[in-house]
């Protein structure tokens, strides 16, 4: 008679059987983040939680954390909940000052809820001053904290870990004397949903297969 559990696919009503026992997978989900502040008198230079010393101010209505409002919206792009501007605008005074790390809590609790499970984030700094390399650790080790994620990825030969944090010259053409400004891009590519990931080609694919047999077995 056989292992019950063993589909055996003999018939074209035998796909039903893969309809009922299709396995319930995750869905990757990606989202994206931008964010700029200019230099200026306003809120000293803070990136991922962390004061940079000697650093431009950042002209900014909450603490001007950029890195964590780019991260806030790689996040809820990720799990399509509009972006920063929507939920915390700068015409709001509950937010003036406000610390970016208390702002991250609120959209993690978001993102949770939305059934999302973060696995990485990639972050990169562009500007032209200060100088990222000095600073780069302590920001990654923060930013990890604040998301509750791990400091590295089993294998990983850089030891990275699961927050990544690049810097890139910021260099524009209009302007020879310098940058005026601090970007930071963002990028969330791995996080999972509980989306059933449907078998649904499998079957179509040998329902197409038995028409092609049927097709053949009746010339």
């Amino acid at each position: 008679p056989g292992e019950a559990a063993n589909i055996k696919i003999t018939h074209p009503e035998d796909l039903a059987l893969l309809e009922e026992r299709s396995p319930v997978m995750p869905v990757p989900r990606v989202g994206m983040g931008y964010d700029v502040h200019r230099y200026g008198s306003g809120r000293p230079m803070k990136l991922g939680g962390i004061i940079i010393p000697n650093a431009p101010e950042v002209i900014a209505h909450s603490d001007g954390d950029v890195l964590l409002h780019a991260l806030m919206d790689a996040l809820l792009g990720c799990a399509a909940l509009g972006d920063i501007g929507r939920l915390f605008p700068d015409a709001d005074a509950r937010f003036d000052n406000i610390s970016s790390a208390v702002l991250l809590d609120d959209v993690l609790e978001r993102f949770r809820d939305a059934g999302l499970t973060l696995c990485h984030v990639d972050l990169t700094v562009v500007a032209q001053t200060p100088k990222l390399a000095p600073h780069r650790e302590e920001i990654r080790k923060n930013v990890a904290r604040l998301l509750g994620l791990g400091q590295k990825v089993p294998g990983d030969p850089g030891g990275g870990g699961v927050v990544q944090i690049k810097d890139a010259q910021h260099v524009p053409l209009w302007d020879h004397h310098g940058s005026a400004d601090v970007q930071i891009h963002a990028v969330s590519p791995l996080s999972w949903d509980g989306c059933p990931g449907k078998m649904g080609q499998f079957p179509l694919i040998l329902s197409r297969i038995f028409s092609r047999m049927q097709g053949i077995s009746g010339a």
